[in-house]
Order: C-alpha cells, then structure tokens, then sequence
C-alpha cells in the first residue's frame, strides 16, 4: 500500500516519471493526430469542392480513417512507456525471489538487453484491434453529434 500513496510510485507515472521528466498523455497525441488527419484529408477534398462553394464536411470514411490512424499513432508513440509502467506494477514474490524492477531506467535497461525493441512493443497489435474501434466510434459520434449541434445553432435553435 506504500507504493501507491509514495510521489514516485507508478500510480504517479503519468504524471512525473521515476526518472523525472514529464510524460505526453496519451489523449494529447491522439487529438493531435487526430486533426492532422482531418486537415490532409480536408487538402484531399479541396480538389474535388467547386471554386466558391463551401468547404465541404469529411465523410463518415474520411473521420473513420483519421480516427483509427490517430489512435494508432498515439499508441506507438505512448506505448512503450504503458509497457515499462506495466512492468514497475509488477511487483511479485515468486518462491524466494522478489520479481521486481526499482526504477524506470531499470526497467528500459532489463528490457533492452533481453528483447531489445521488441520488448518496448510487446502485445501491440492485441491492444490496436481492442483499442482502435473503440476510439474511431467515439471520435466519429462527436463529429456527427457536433454537427448536429452547430446546424441547429446556426438555424436559430428549433
């Protein structure tokens, strides 16, 4: 119980790391990328609107592909970090043996010497298929609903 109330316990992680730089949340590069995505496939529309009209909305492929790509984009960047805040939580006796990694540095250095970066990546594609529609329905229901939204507004709020 000491390790989840002590400043640099893993329960803290993503706030500090145990090596003490600050970390990138997760949600921040996935709404990054994520408006990225929006705005190239926007620049791949332009061509297709006709001078002087408006800017036409992205379709439901469109806003299902920028947000599957940004979920993918955040977790490889994010990932490897889950992977050794993963291994700090383990904390196990086994036998005799205390299973256990004290630090981050000691984690990232167990795991590149014995898997090198596949280590870092270990279980990725389980967690992307689990993860990745979860995100793209979530971010596509906010655009349809914020759409819905703003027409209303603009047409006086029926």
């Amino acid at each position: 119980m000491r390790d989840l109330r002590h400043p640099c316990s893993p329960s803290r992680a993503p706030r500090l790391s145990r090596v003490g730089s600050p970390q990138v949340s997760h949600g921040s590069v996935q709404f990054l990328s994520y408006e990225h995505l929006k705005q190239a496939f926007r620049g791949l529309n332009a061509g297709r609107v006709p001078a002087g009209a408006a800017e036409a909305d992205l379709s439901a492929p469109q806003l299902t592909a920028a947000a599957t790509g940004s979920k993918v984009v955040a977790t490889l960047v994010t990932y490897p970090y889950q992977v050794v805040r993963s291994i700090l939580q383990q904390r196990a006796v086994v036998g005799s043996d205390v299973v256990q990694h004290a630090t981050a540095s000691g984690a990232v250095r167990h795991l590149w010497s014995s898997e090198r970066l596949r280590g870092f990546y270990r279980g990725l594609v389980p967690h992307i298929l689990r993860a990745a529609p979860t995100a793209s329905v979530t971010l596509v229901s906010y655009e349809y609903l914020h759409r819905l939204v703003v027409s209303r507004a603009l047409r006086g709020g029926d």
